[in-house]
């Protein structure tokens, strides 16, 4: 992903006393909904289908490469097992 669509996804960081506040993974999550246009209990679904595999894929890079959680943290906030 580039930082171009990173930045369209979650915004920009909010500064606060010059530091880039990082978002939560639930505050991702919502953004990963809204920019997608699905809802919470189908982006954490069971589903494989297209239309909801390349969402969690976003999500999943996302919380691995802005809030840097380990891939088991990830796969347990996805609902994935990655142990």
């Amino acid at each position: 992903m580039t930082n171009e669509q990173i930045e369209s996804i979650l915004g920009k960081g909010i500064e606060t006393n010059g530091k880039v506040v990082k978002k939560s993974p639930a505050e991702i999550t919502e953004a990963i909904c809204q920019y997608y246009r699905i809802g919470k209990r189908s982006l954490l679904g069971d589903s494989r289908t297209r239309p909801l595999a390349r969402p969690r894929q976003v999500l999943m890079y996302l919380l691995r490469t802005e809030l840097g959680l380990p891939l088991e943290e990830t796969g347990r906030l996805v609902g994935r097992d990655h142990t």
